[in-house]
């Protein structure tokens, strides 16, 4: 065909003749295996020789140490981007098995194991956690800083822990109640009813400790005068 088309490769066939070395097919050899085929047609090129080497499996070994499982071929020899789609080979640190493909980049081992926290307890939890980040959640008995002690959470700091004990404490006006022992005594309004003296009308009344004499409305009835008509009538001071 090019012959027919071209004074150089007419003269390329006749050299080829005369020397017996032109024939009706390509002779080519796989650089791979040493592979010979014999090509004629374009269905030729695609049945014998699909990716440019022979139709053995390509079969070199990788970096992975798995086997390249395409066909020969000529492109991408070194298989930088080959992708091995084999079972990965690598174990993790406590020597568990990747589950990925091999030309995945490993993930953390997720495989939930038992280890020993600083503090002694042990924890199921995933491979790849280390025990230092973990909040031991088992519950235990520590001593506070108030001297109670209470159960909580392992990793719970006792002197950082409000203690919830009941006990008597003194307030500020110096009478006493029964409180949670984290609880400030100096923040609590006492509600223990007592009699004081009010202000400024002087009169003695009931109301709860917390309250100033000077906030407290008197209740007390008095003789009052009505400045319209000069009457007398018991009354609150309010009024």
């Amino acid at each position: 065909m090019l012959s027919s088309k071209s004074k150089i490769w007419t003269q390329v066939k006749e050299k080829l003749d005369k020397r017996g070395e032109c024939d009706s097919f390509l002779t080519l050899v796989c650089q791979n295996h040493g592979t010979i085929s014999e090509v004629s047609t374009s269905d030729d090129f695609l049945q014998k020789v699909p990716e440019g080497g022979c139709q053995l499996p390509c079969d070199a070994e990788l970096k992975c140490t798995h086997k390249c499982e395409k066909i020969c071929h000529i492109k991408d020899s070194s298989h930088e981007e080959y992708h091995c789609k084999s079972p990965c080979l690598k174990k993790c640190m406590n020597d568990h098995p990747c589950r990925m493909l091999c030309y995945i980049n490993c993930p953390p081992c997720n495989v939930r194991i038992i280890k020993e926290l600083p503090c002694k307890h042990e924890k199921l939890m995933p491979c790849y956690q280390n025990v230092e980040y973990i909040e031991c959640m088992i519950e235990v008995l520590k001593k506070l800083s108030c001297g109670h002690e209470h159960d909580m959470a392992c990793y719970k700091d006792p002197m950082e822990f409000k203690c919830s004990a009941e006990v008597e404490k003194e307030l500020r006006c110096g009478h006493r109640r029964i409180m949670k022992c984290h609880e400030d005594p100096d923040l609590v309004n006492c509600k223990v009813i007592v009699t004081k003296k009010l202000i400024p009308c002087g009169h003695e009344q009931e109301t709860e400790c917390r309250f100033s004499p000077d906030m407290v409305t008197c209740l007390t009835r008095v003789n009052v005068v009505i400045e319209n008509c000069g009457h007398e009538v018991r009354s609150f001071l309010k009024e």
